[in-house]
């Protein structure tokens, strides 16, 4: 975390799994709720391996 910036990664290195099974879907709807009260902007990036949430404060 930097002063005004937080990043979260959701990372997989098991081949047999996918995007799904990593349980992103609660935890972005939790972000984008906790993000919407406060005013934050946040941007999320989906990659082959898994997703990144860069939230700024």
């Amino acid at each position: 975390m930097q002063d005004n910036h937080l990043s979260i990664k959701n990372s997989n290195d098991d081949t047999y799994q996918s995007h799904e099974d990593l349980g992103f879907g609660l935890g972005l709807e939790l972000t984008e709720r906790l993000v919407a009260q406060y005013g934050w902007q946040y941007r999320t990036v989906s990659e082959r391996n898994g997703w990144y949430v860069d939230v700024f404060f």
